[in-house]
């Protein structure tokens, strides 16, 4: 578990790290058709990058920004997914259904909560 972030977080997580790991995987795999250099490649200047995405047939283009844009995306939904689920684990009243493997540890410990003494 993520800092005990609610299911829905943790798998909002999971889904954008799995996205990003195959879009950024699509998105080399169609500048290497293309012969492109990587972002990242020492020496490499914005401009020149510019200019021999220009030259590429426009399909391949279209299929380079579509994937760099859901790199982008995948990022964003990255980084929310976390950064919203980080409330999640606060609070006690909004746990979710791991309750019952915490309540066990609690009696296991002898410990109890308000709800389970007023239910009982």
């Amino acid at each position: 578990r993520i800092l005990r972030m609610k299911t829905k977080f943790r798998n909002a997580f999971y889904a954008s790290f799995a996205i990003l790991v195959a879009s950024v995987g699509v998105t080399r795999a169609f500048e290497m058709m293309g012969k492109m250099p990587m972002e990242s490649e020492y020496g490499v200047s914005t401009a020149d990058r510019a200019r021999r995405l220009a030259r590429l047939p426009k399909e391949l283009r279209k299929n380079i920004f579509l994937a760099e844009l859901f790199v982008m995306i995948s990022e964003n939904m990255l980084f929310s997914s976390f950064v919203q689920g980080m409330p999640s684990g606060l609070h006690d009243d909004d746990r979710d259904d791991d309750d019952s493997i915490q309540e066990e540890g609690r009696r296991r410990d002898g410990k109890t909560d308000n709800k389970q003494q007023n239910n009982g």
